[in-house]
């Protein structure tokens, strides 16, 4: 894929910020095809990570983060509605150990005259899986929006956290009905909300001509409800039924007996994505390819692919236990499998043109093609042996540079990693949705 250097330079309020980012170009006919033979030094994969690890470990950004009763709802007695919690339980359990990554930063000043961003925690998460939510939302915003340093900023340079996917959404006003006055506030719309999209990102895409593909028609009915946003991708907790991190390395990698871990829903999915989701377990565990203890006659590696596995504990094994794991587009083009795959030391395998775009994971440090393959969706569905055969082909140098930039990109958006640069980045990407529309 061709790339260029972009160099992007904010100054603002006496600090300064440059970022060197790679960003691929696009071709609209099939925009993301790797080429596996490419060359990888290894040598500059390694001071690339180095520099960028250098500027976050040396960031010298700060952030204010409110306290009062009122936003952060501490003491507020929230009743969990369980079948939202069912529906947005990992996005609220996510939102909360940001928050709390945050809160424990020493980045944190208590001083808003020596901040460069503002950071209101409000539990959205809690909010949207609550019962009846509506009266505490009102509560927040009535308490955020009159108070003293947010007036004083008119709502600039602060960042929500609101990675549930009904939030901030001009075609799901139904679904939180007391967030629907506050998004018509200006001071609120000055705000940057880090989201597990980049809706602002997709209606500028859709105005340059790109292609969504199913997803189009929905997208062109958006309308962004913050001037700024940036992704967070769809994350989830450790608290919850999910892999653990295991380190990505080259040992991991060759002691990993599984080539491709996949394993998904027999219901179907929105926007004509059953058939990519379905197509690994129909072409090779059902045809008898291995997967879930196929008989091997397609000649396909020992995988785990199949429509789920029961017990969460040999679900977790298997995550962990394989080189590659599948991405692939559902009712959205991001999925949680992604997350769980960079938590589990496994290099993402991405069915989704759109996800680069939809979901660029804190994109001012991280990019996408570095840590992942990216196939093209109709060269996969063509042909789903072939495509994930041709993994094999990668050579130990171009796994190698996978592996370097996914250990990179663990640090960068696990909360718990024990060397996390999580909210370091987090302010990097803030500090860009603020300065640069």
């Amino acid at each position: 894929v061709p790339c260029f250097l972009a160099v992007l330079t904010v100054v603002n309020y006496g600090f300064s910020i440059s970022v060197i980012r790679s960003i691929s170009s696009i071709e609209k006919s099939s925009p993301y095809k790797i080429d596996f033979n490419n060359d990888v030094d290894d040598a500059d994969v390694a001071m690339n990570i180095l520099a960028t690890t250098r500027a976050l470990e040396e960031s010298s950004l700060r952030f204010y983060m409110y306290d009062h009763p009122n936003i952060t709802l501490k003491n507020a007695a929230i009743k969990k509605h369980d079948h939202k919690w069912n529906r947005y339980g990992n996005e609220a359990a996510y939102d909360a150990n940001t928050i709390k990554a945050l809160e424990e930063s020493p980045l944190r000043t208590l001083d808003p005259n020596e901040a460069d961003l503002f950071i209101p925690p409000i539990p959205f998460g809690s909010l949207v899986t609550s019962k009846d939510g509506t009266d505490l939302i009102n509560l927040v915003y009535e308490t955020l929006v009159n108070h003293p340093v947010f007036r004083k900023h008119h709502g600039d340079k602060h960042i929500l956290v609101a990675t549930p996917y009904i939030l901030f959404r001009s075609d799901k006003y139904s679904y939180v009905g007391g967030m629907v006055k506050w998004y018509r506030n200006l001071m609120i719309q000055n705000m940057s909300v880090a989201m597990s999209w980049d809706p602002n990102a997709v209606i500028n895409a859709l105005q340059e001509g790109i292609d969504f593909h199913e997803y189009t028609a929905e997208f062109k009915k958006l309308k962004a409800l913050s001037r700024r946003s940036f992704s967070l991708g769809l994350g989830s907790s450790s608290d919850l039924p999910n892999p653990d991190l295991h380190l990505a390395t080259m040992e991991k990698f060759h002691n990993s007996s599984n080539l491709v871990f996949y394993q998904t829903r027999t219901k179907g999915s929105m926007y004509n994505s059953t058939i990519f989701r379905h197509a690994p377990v129909t072409n090779i565990t059902l045809a008898g390819g291995g997967g879930n203890g196929g008989d091997h006659n397609l000649n396909f590696p020992k995988s785990s692919i199949g429509f789920g596995i029961d017990d969460i504990d040999a679900w977790k094994n298997e995550y962990a236990n394989s080189k590659f794991c599948l991405v692939i587009r559902g009712d959205s083009p991001h999925s949680k499998a992604f997350w769980r795959s960079v938590r589990a030391g496994c290099i993402p395998v991405v069915v989704a043109d759109a996800l680069p775009i939809y979901s660029p994971i804190l994109k001012s440090t991280l990019n996408m093609s570095d840590y992942a393959v990216i196939l093209g969706e109709e060269d996969f569905v063509r042909d789903v042996k072939k495509a994930l055969l041709k993994l094999q082909e990668m050579s130990d140098v171009e796994v190698e540079g996978k592996l370097q930039h996914l250990a990179f990109a663990q640090r960068v958006m696990m909360h718990d990693h024990p060397h996390s640069l999580f909210v370091p980045a987090f302010l990097r990407e803030g500090v860009l949705a603020t300065y640069v529309h």
